[in-house]
C-alpha cells in the first residue's frame, strides 16, 4: 500500500494512517494523528467532536482494509454473537472510503430486521421508503464496536438520504 511503501522509505514516522468521517467532509492524516504538538494545540486545529479511536487491521497485506467487529447493535439490541463469524469472515469487513454505501452480509439480515422491526415498530428495506418525523426519531443508531474497544456509532441522519422531491426522510 501507499502508506506501507511511504513507511519503508522513511517518509513517515509510523505505519499508520487515520480517517476522521463526519457529516461536514472529513480528513486524512498519514504517518501519525498531525503535527500539533500541544493539547490547547490540537484543540485548536482540531474538527474532532471525540478523541481519535484506533483499531488495528484484522488482515495484512491485503489490497483492502478490513477491522475486526466484535459486537453490532441496532438500537439497544445486541445481535446474537453467532452472526460475527459473518462480518469478519473470508474478507472481513472493509473500511472503503470510496463509496457511501454500507453492505452486511445476508445471513445478517434476519437479525438485523428484527431488530430493526422492533426498535422502529415497522419493517426494514433497503428500498426508498417514506418516513414521518415521528416515525423517523423512532429509527435505530447502528452501531459495530471493532476490536480495541472501538464503537462506530451510526445515527439515522449519518444512514438516512433526504428526498428532496417531497421534502420527507427516505431511506
Amino acid at each position: 500500500t501507499l502508506v506501507n511503501a511511504w513507511y519503508r522509505h522513511k517518509m513517515i514516522p509510523q505505519e499508520t494512517f487515520s480517517i476522521c468521517l463526519n457529516e461536514h467532509g472529513g480528513s486524512l492524516t498519514i504517518g501519525g494523528t498531525g503535527s500539533a504538538t500541544t493539547i490547547n494545540e490540537t484543540a485548536k486545529r482540531s474538527h474532532h467532536l471525540m478523541p481519535m479511536q484506533y483499531t488495528p487491521f484484522a488482515k495484512m497485506r491485503s489490497w483492502y482494509y478490513t477491522v475486526q467487529v466484535t459486537s453490532v447493535t441496532v438500537g439497544d439490541h445486541v445481535l446474537p454473537t453467532q452472526v460475527l463469524q459473518h462480518f469478519n469472515d473470508i474478507r472481513g469487513t472493509i473500511i472503503d472510503t470510496g463509496t457511501t454505501d454500507t453492505f452486511i452480509n445476508k445471513r445478517v439480515a434476519q437479525p438485523f430486521k428484527k431488530a430493526w422491526e422492533r426498535i422502529a415498530g415497522r419493517s426494514y428495506s433497503n428500498k426508498m421508503t417514506q418516513y414521518t418525523y415521528e416515525q423517523f426519531v423512532k429509527i435505530p443508531s447502528i452501531t459495530l464496536e471493532l476490536t480495541g474497544g472501538v464503537k462506530w456509532e451510526m445515527k439515522p441522519r449519518h444512514y438516512m438520504e433526504k428526498n428532496t422531491f417531497q421534502d420527507e426522510q427516505a431511506l
